[in-house]
Formats: structure tokens, sequence, C-alpha cells
């Protein structure tokens, strides 16, 4: 678990993925829950956009920063 970081982006676009995926398939076949299924699809791509590219040992390929 000590690696988390590197995945974090990973794991949180399958999640997202796997929640709009979920609810397209569950949902009844209304005009809201077709808006939340978009919705949904957006939030996960902001939330992917926001959570940084971290690698597993922490450092950054461009060598120490000032």
């Amino acid at each position: 678990m000590n690696n988390i970081a590197a995945y974090a982006k990973f794991i949180v676009a399958v999640v997202g993925a796997g929640i709009t995926s979920a609810l397209q398939f569950a949902a009844p076949d209304t005009n809201e829950f077709k808006w939340l299924t978009i919705a949904l699809a957006v939030v996960t791509a902001i939330a992917v956009f926001f959570v940084p590219n971290a690698p597993a040992d922490g450092r950054h390929e461009a060598g120490p920063q000032a």
C-alpha cells in the first residue's frame, strides 16, 4: 500500500468509470438518470485531472527542485 500514489489517477478513473457504467445499466431509463450519468462522467474526468501523477518513489523525474 505504500505505492498507492503511483496508481491514484488510475484508481480514480476505474472507480468513476465503474460507477458510471453501473448507473447506466442499473438506473431506470429516464431523462434525469441520463443527465446524471453524463454529470458523473464529467465529474470523473475532472477528478482524474486533479489527481496528480506521482511516481512510486516520490521523486520527480527532472531531479531535485530548488
